[in-house]
């Protein structure tokens, strides 16, 4: 056995059991979710606080859809890495012999177990255009409602006569008023970082998309064509099923321009491997 097909092997053990991590994460925060929006809906929970247990709860769930978002993108990428990389890749390594002898799992039936999620089914990686303004609305969602739980929380506290829910409320109220003041940290950062960094960077890549991304793709097409890389093919396979939308228009060309970078570095510094094709590795730009 090879040492690229020893390779594959472990990494597709490695990647299939970070599934079943990805998928236990997934399925414990979703029910935690859910009992959390049960209690809301029912209050059934008995506690002395009533005006402050939905919006405990809201805080609740808020917290925990984070992890889970990052749970169910880890488990999609990992799938789509073991799906269309590593099975193709020792398929075209292995002997017959050898494939005889692999346990291909399967990785959808992990994934089917999982529809019932609505989450699941609604929630894919963003790319950075989106994600960065998705987290600031998710962290401006969270300050709302820490203010809320803190206006509610001192409420509560001048009228209670209970010296422990005086002290449990006390030190309810300093723990929501230090997360305020992170999250107020986090908004402002990630405001600064997406106006005066990303923001500059996104609008010259997207200037130059206009001009070069015809011509990028078609550098990628004679590539593949003559067998320089034929696996740019997968990322030209995303472009076609996402073209149509314009907020991945520049995840997909800053991708793709970091790529051909890459190749043609590789081809000048082996350019006996590339006898014929040199052309291919002038730069667009």
């Amino acid at each position: 056995m090879n040492t690229k097909l020893e390779n594959l092997l472990y990494r597709k053990e490695i990647t299939f059991k970070l599934m079943g991590i990805w998928s236990k994460g997934i399925r414990m925060y979703s029910e935690y979710i859910d009992e959390c929006k049960k209690a809301i809906e029912k209050n059934t929970l008995s506690v002395p606080c009533d005006k402050l247990l939905p919006l405990s709860m809201e805080k609740s769930i808020h917290e925990a859809t984070i992890p889970l978002r990052h749970y169910i993108t880890s488990f999609k990428e990992a799938k789509n890495e073991y799906e269309n990389y590593i099975i193709p890749e020792i398929g075209k390594i292995a002997s017959k012999k050898e494939q005889a002898l692999i346990e291909f799992k399967d990785a959808q039936k992990v994934a089917d177990e999982l529809t019932d999620i609505e989450l699941y089914g609604s929630h894919s990686k963003q790319p950075d255009n989106v994600e960065l303004i998705g987290v600031s609305k998710d962290i401006e969602q969270h300050i709302s409602l820490l203010r809320s739980l803190i206006e509610e929380t001192s409420a509560k506290l001048s009228s209670t006569e209970d010296s422990y829910l005086f002290a449990k409320l006390n030190l309810d109220l300093f723990q929501h008023n230090l997360k305020l003041i992170t999250n107020i940290k986090r908004l402002e950062e990630r405001q600064d970082y997406y106006h005066n960094q990303f923001k500059p960077a996104y609008d010259k890549d997207m200037e130059e998309a206009d001009k070069y991304l015809e011509i990028t793709l078609e550098r990628a097409r004679e590539i593949i064509r003559l067998g320089v890389d034929v696996k740019l093919g997968f990322l030209l396979q995303e472009y076609e099923k996402n073209k149509g939308d314009k907020e991945k228009v520049w995840l997909f060309y800053t991708a793709l321009k970091s790529r051909l970078k890459k190749i043609f570095k590789e081809m000048r510094r082996n350019k006996g491997n590339f006898k014929g094709k040199m052309h291919l590795a002038k730069d667009i730009i």
